[in-house]
């Protein structure tokens, strides 16, 4: 990172070091090893940052890992990095990984913001202004804004949405925030039978 150009680096060996440095400083981006030993990993890590407001969310984090199994981890969970490398990895993968990020990171900024302020319509107008390109971005808009409805008591439109989603493509997300918002709209018999559907096909995913 030092000879890419990074002049600002700090480095932990722990958790309790981690938190003590994200208690006293804003970063722009966080790479962090999934194997952190002491019984917890990265991605658990991860879900408490973000859970507990801990980091903003336009702060990109990158999970380092030699498990080649982590995809199927990421793909069941709801709380994803922003990108993960397979160890080993050179500087030059990382740096390439890293100015995508920073592009998005840029392209979100607007939604993040109102994100970090629980202004769940100001996401939803912010995604409505950006939706309408269908670019490379469309899917995490459509992820962002369904779950924008969600948390604004708009369980029918949330419905709606996911269903467009899943018309164009069979989404583990898409299927939850369906099953969640059939569940808001007291459709309790349909919510289970897509929450089981999901489980059938990833059995790991514990959202489901």
């Amino acid at each position: 990172l030092s000879s890419s150009g990074f002049a600002k680096l700090h480095i932990v060996s722990n958790i309790k070091e981690a938190l003590g440095r994200l208690a006293e400083n804003k970063y722009d981006v966080i790479l962090c090893d999934y194997a952190l030993g002491d019984s917890t990993n990265g991605q658990q890590f991860l879900e408490y940052l973000r859970t507990n407001d801990l980091i903003n969310r336009n702060t990109i984090f990158v999970m380092a890992t030699a498990e080649q199994s982590y995809g199927k981890v990421v793909s069941a969970s709801e709380c994803a990095p922003d990108d993960y490398l397979l160890k080993p990895f050179t500087a030059a993968q990382l740096n390439t990984r890293l100015m995508k990020l920073l592009e998005r990171q840029e392209y979100f900024s607007a939604i993040d913001q109102a994100t970090d302020k629980k202004n769940w319509s100001g996401v939803i107008a912010e995604c409505d202004k950006l939706l309408p390109a269908k670019n490379k971005y469309f899917f995490d808009l459509c992820k962002i804004k369904g779950s924008a409805l969600m948390r604004n008591n708009q369980a029918k439109q949330a419905e709606d949405l996911y269903r467009e989603i899943l018309a164009i493509r069979p989404i583990g997300w898409a299927k939850l925030g369906l099953a969640r918002a059939l569940k808001m709209l007291d459709n309790k018999a349909e919510a289970e039978r897509m929450a089981s559907e999901i489980l059938a096909e990833t059995p790991q995913f514990m959202a489901a």
